[in-house]
């Protein structure tokens, strides 16, 4: 009986650590406030109150091409940091962004599958992101 109290104890102390502990680098929690959007093929839009966390899309790409990168952002307050990572993980490209617009060309020289991840951190807003490809 003792030895399941201790372990009870000690399971929440390692809950509450990683609680209190949590980044939204290390993904160990989302929270979404009034979060609504959808994704698609070859998009991802939300709109939200509070946002903490993280969003991710995978995108195939076929051969090596560029990867065209349209997103709107806006927030009112919060972080917002974009990346495209390759499969084993390598950062392809990244971006920390505030209120912006913009569309990037990034050179994708491997065929396979990308994940495209949105970072916020205590953010009130939106964003709004479309990809394509072009044979390179």
């Amino acid at each position: 009986m003792a030895a399941i109290s201790i372990f009870l104890v000690l399971l929440l102390l390692i809950g509450a650590l990683l609680f209190f502990h949590g980044d939204i680098r290390t993904k160990m929690f989302t929270v979404e406030v009034e979060m609504s959007g959808s994704d698609g093929f070859n998009y991802t839009r939300y709109h939200f109150q509070y946002f903490r966390g993280s969003k991710s899309k995978i995108i195939g790409v076929e051969e090596p091409s560029n990867l065209l990168l349209k997103y709107n952002i806006g927030f009112e307050n919060g972080e917002f940091e974009l990346l495209l990572k390759s499969l084993s993980g390598k950062v392809v490209w990244s971006k920390v962004t505030g209120d912006e617009r913009d569309l990037q060309r990034i050179y994708l020289q491997e065929k396979g599958l990308y994940t495209l991840i949105v970072n916020a951190h205590e953010a009130k807003g939106y964003f709004d992101i479309l990809w394509s490809t072009e044979k390179k």
